[in-house]
């Protein structure tokens, strides 16, 4: 619940992105999406997130493009031969 709350407080806190003396929302441009974590994960996050010194959210994003850009650069998978599927 906490983890929600924490995405919550930061789309609102950081919704708006000057960007060329105009502003947009950023909650546009994200999916916003609930999902539940195990206690234990959950204080790992905020522990990771809180020595970095990101928010909850930047850590999860970036916990995540790191996984899909490790699994798309493993051997054998279809990102990396992507003629797998004619073997």
């Amino acid at each position: 619940m906490l983890f929600f709350l924490l995405l919550q407080w930061h789309t609102v806190c950081h919704s708006c992105v000057v960007h060329s003396e105009r502003s947009f929302h950023v909650s546009r441009l994200y999916h916003q999406v609930r999902f539940r974590l195990p206690p234990d994960l959950y204080g790992k996050i905020i522990e990771s997130a809180e020595q970095e010194r990101r928010s909850a959210n930047s850590e999860v994003i970036l916990i995540l493009e790191r996984h899909y850009e490790q699994k798309e650069k493993a051997p054998g998978s279809r990102q990396a031969n992507p003629d797998a599927s004619a073997e």
